[in-house]
């Protein structure tokens, strides 16, 4: 009866036929099912710290190639933009700029300068 059956199932066939006229003087009935739920217990914990070291791994290796991306990137100096040539501005009156500079003083709490005017 049981050549036809894969040897896991097979194995708990034969567990089971010889506990089962046992079962009667176990003080706990329930020991056939409650070995089938710890397998299950088991395979729910192993699962779990698979998948637990596999994010751990995948962190790892994102954060590894996060460094690897930083100090590639890192070896390439930045070009500063080329200065474009100081066009003239009209120049601005001293009115003007008397009033700029009492503005930029006030906000600033007299910290701020003013150097240059720029019209935009």
């Amino acid at each position: 009866m049981t050549g036809n059956l894969p040897p896991t199932c097979r194995k708990m066939w034969v567990s089971r036929q010889l506990l089962l006229p046992l079962r009667s003087k176990l003080p706990y009935k329930g020991f056939i099912n409650s070995s089938i739920k710890m397998n299950n217990l088991g395979l729910g914990l192993e699962l779990m710290v698979v998948g637990m070291a596999s994010v751990f791994l995948i962190l790892i290796i994102v954060i590894l190639l996060g460094k690897l991306m930083i100090s590639v990137t890192n070896r390439f100096p930045v070009q500063e933009p080329a200065e474009k040539p100081a066009q003239q501005a009209a120049a601005v009156s001293a009115e003007t700029r008397s009033i700029i500079e009492a503005t930029v003083k006030e906000l600033t709490g007299g910290k701020g300068t003013v150097t240059e005017i720029v019209k935009l």
